[in-house]
Formats: C-alpha cells, sequence, structure tokens
C-alpha cells in the first residue's frame, strides 16, 4: 500500500499547494482520499483520472470536497463516468445543493459519480481496504479513518479534521502510519477560551507519542510556518520518524 499526497494546505491553498487530497494505492486500485481546492491540478500531474477507482470524503467542508466538481468535470471529459463516491453522513443532500446553486446539473453530477453516504459504524470495504472509522471533534460530521490493507493487513490512519479528544489515541494505536493534522499554528487570539476545532502541532506530537505509531506525518498545516510546526510536533512526540506531508512525496506503508 501507498500514500501519495496531492494536497497538504490547511483552509486555503498556500505556498503552490493544494488543500486535502490523497490517493491510496493498493494491488487492488487507487482510492481518491478527499478532494478540496486545485487538487485535480495536483492529480492529472501524476495520475490519469482513469486510474481511480473510488472517492472517499470525511467531511463536507469545501478544503475537503469542493474540488469534487472539477474532478466531474474531468471524468465527463474522460467517459470515465460514474465513479463511486463516499460521502458522511448528509453529504448527498448538502453535495447535490451546492451543485444545484451553482447551475451544476445534477443529471450529470450522477452520470459523474455514484454516490453514496457511508455509515459510519460499519467498515466500509473499498479498494482492497477496510476502513474504520471514528467521529472526531470538529463542527460538521467528520470522521478519523483507519485504512486496513486486506491483503497485508498494513495499515494507516488519517486524523482528517480535529480538536484534541482523548480518545482519539486509541483509534490510531499502533498504526503503521498516522497523517495527521497540525492546523492551529499560529494559535488564534484568546485560544484558551474559544473552542478550537483543530490541533496545534503540540497537540499532534503528543497524538504521535500517545499512539505508539511506526511513522507520523504532519498534514492540514500553513506552510508559511512551516518549521516551527515540524519543530514543534517533533518535539512533542519524542519520534524519530516524524515529517511534513508535501506535494507528490509517497510513503510505503
Amino acid at each position: 500500500m501507498k500514500l501519495h499526497v496531492l494536497g497538504c494546505s490547511s483552509i486555503y491553498p498556500n505556498g503552490g499547494q493544494a488543500t486535502s487530497g490523497y490517493v491510496v494505492e493498493t494491488a487492488a486500485g487507487r482510492l481518491l482520499l478527499e478532494c478540496g481546492h486545485d487538487v485535480v491540478s495536483k492529480l492529472i500531474e501524476h495520475y490519469s483520472v482513469r486510474h481511480l477507482t473510488a472517492a472517499v470524503i470525511t467531511h463536507m467542508h469545501p478544503d475537503h470536497y469542493c474540488g469534487l466538481f472539477a474532478l466531474g468535470n474531468l471524468l465527463l471529459a474522460e467517459g470515465h463516468l460514474r465513479l463511486p463516491l463516499f460521502l458522511p453522513p448528509g453529504g448527498l443532500n448538502m453535495f447535490y445543493e451546492f451543485a444545484e446553486r451553482m447551475g451544476f446539473d445534477n443529471d450529470l453530477l450522477n452520470d459523474c459519480f455514484e454516490a453514496s453516504e457511508y455509515i459510519p459504524s460499519r467498515i466500509l470495504n473499498v479498494t482492497g481496504l477496510s476502513i474504520h472509522m471514528k467521529r472526531t471533534k470538529h463542527p460538521v460530521n467528520t470522521f478519523a479513518m483507519r485504512f486496513v490493507e486486506t491483503s497485508s493487513n498494513h495499515d494507516f490512519v488519517f486524523t482528517s479534521d480535529t480538536g484534541w479528544f482523548e480518545e482519539l489515541f486509541e483509534f490510531c494505536q499502533g498504526a503503521n502510519l498516522l497523517l495527521t493534522e497540525a492546523t492551529d499554528y499560529p494559535l488564534p487570539p484568546r485560544s484558551e477560551s474559544v473552542r478550537r476545532w483543530h490541533m496545534t502541532p503540540v497537540e499532534a506530537g503528543r497524538l504521535i507519542k500517545d499512539s505508539d505509531v511506526g511513522r507520523a506525518v504532519i498534514t492540514h498545516y500553513d506552510a508559511r510556518f512551516s518549521d516551527a510546526i515540524l519543530s514543534l510536533a517533533q518535539s512533542a512526540s519524542s519520534h524519530q520518524n516524524v515529517s511534513l506531508a508535501g506535494l507528490h512525496e509517497e510513503y510505503s506503508i
């Protein structure tokens, strides 16, 4: 199994990057995980859209899903139709309502995607993977996901977007690779008195340490502060193998 980074910026593309987007490669195919701002332009630098076998979205915030409309246009142009698309609970209505408001014909959308909502309490089996889910601390339905390759039993966890909560490290425990967000740097004003929906680099480091993972990759971060973010996460984790995600970097799992 291999993880390929298409986008790792936080809420807006910065430093020439895209927001959230990854390809998970297995012997059974290629799964697109998230499809945020400018992800499609990065996708076609490395893959044909015909390489994709499915797509999964962890939550319906624009930096994680709005690239689906560009992907739909590309699927139509390539004649690669009805790509299986798995959305969180409530995601279908939001997807179609947003498309309608933009004037995107829903019949065409149905030509592009075979869209459905996953049930978080059930394991989702797709593209040679068993996907386990955990609701995160975020203002909309958002799910951390543990991807287990059925042929090898190798796994990685993607935290998606989340504030710190104690049960998260149990979900991540012992993963071969942890892909964790570290959005809150610099901290927002009066951060201790407001409710936060993301982790700091120090919290990401704590998660890495408590989860006892084989390798950790920091994502969903502001590239203007990449050196400080990596340093803080490494110090808090006391882990020998922590790095920042980067465009077109690949991780064998």
